[in-house]
């Protein structure tokens, strides 16, 4: 990956009895340094700052580590379909589920925790565009 490769992610943010937050993620790769990345990442129409990633990591910026295969999934993508890896990992009081693609990238992102007196905390991100350069 190059500099100025990015990825987009249509975010909903779920919290028990607070409803839900809907924006976009932009990831845009600034710099890369042998395995480090660093991405500028844009929340809605403003700039939030930097994120450090890895070429470790799926599409540089999640981690896999924990995660299993528990199956294939087909996933709409783009007016296509896309055939995919789910990986899992069920953690105390949560888990994390990522669609991955047979070109290694993160169509979709999904976190639920659980948080004190039952409250439900969930991220998801789902891939709305990207170009890697």
């Amino acid at each position: 990956m190059k500099v100025g490769s990015w990825f987009e992610y249509a975010v909903s943010i779920e919290e028990t009895g607070k409803g839900t937050a809907v924006f976009s993620e932009r990831y845009v790769l600034e710099s890369a340094d042998g395995s480090k990345l660093l991405f500028r990442l844009y929340c809605g129409d403003g700039d939030c700052g930097t994120v450090e990633g890895g070429m470790d990591l799926v599409n540089g910026i999640f981690d896999r580590s924990g995660l299993r295969k528990e199956r294939t999934e087909t996933l709409d993508y783009s007016d296509d379909k896309v055939c995919t890896d789910l990986l899992v990992s069920d953690r105390c009081g949560g888990g994390e589920r990522i669609w991955l693609g047979p070109d290694g990238i993160a169509y979709k992102d999904e976190r639920m925790q659980m948080w004190s007196k039952g409250a439900i905390h969930r991220e998801t991100r789902t891939l709305t565009a990207y170009s890697i350069q």
